[in-house]
């Protein structure tokens, strides 16, 4: 290994890039930001975001959030009727896709109860490939089975 390879490696470290990836989700209730027409249809409609907890931004100010990424959105009522099912489907995935990602102060996050949110997944860093890289790649695996909320009930548990 030479001298920049080993500043690299030594700099990678210091940055928590050799840290697994911890990948955690929470949920959130944001029914408040849609329209009353949806909501009447959705019920409750709840935002689930990915976040690695090994991971902190110090934005701007001492006290470290996670960066929070949309993963999906579910509305709790289920239609009976089949077009108005697809239609409030819909409107929520756009909604989904809108979503930006933001920080969230990690003491905010830590002090949510478990049925709002749930440790995933710990995937070990591949050094050889950029921490980004491997976090997108793995938020593709878990797109294409991510956890459910289970509908039906007062409180949003995740599954």
């Amino acid at each position: 290994m030479n001298q920049l390879q080993s500043v690299s490696t030594a700099t990678a470290l210091l940055a928590g890039d050799a840290l697994p990836l911890d990948l955690r989700f929470v949920v959130f209730d944001e029914t408040q930001y849609y329209r009353a027409d949806i909501c009447e249809k959705a019920g409750k409609v709840y935002q689930t975001y990915v976040y690695d907890a090994n991971r902190v931004t110090y934005c701007c100010e001492i006290t470290p959030s996670y960066m929070l990424i949309p993963f999906y959105t579910q509305a709790m009522n289920y239609l009976e009727d089949d077009a108005a099912r697809e239609a409030l489907d819909e409107v929520i995935t756009l909604a989904n896709a809108e979503a930006e990602e933001h920080h969230v102060h990690c003491r905010v996050i830590d002090h949510i109860p478990n049925t709002h949110k749930r440790t995933y997944h710990l995937v070990e860093r591949d050094m050889d490939e950029e921490y980004q890289k491997q976090f997108d790649s793995v938020l593709d695996r878990l797109r294409g089975n991510p956890p459910a909320i289970a509908a039906g009930r007062p409180d949003c548990i995740i599954i």
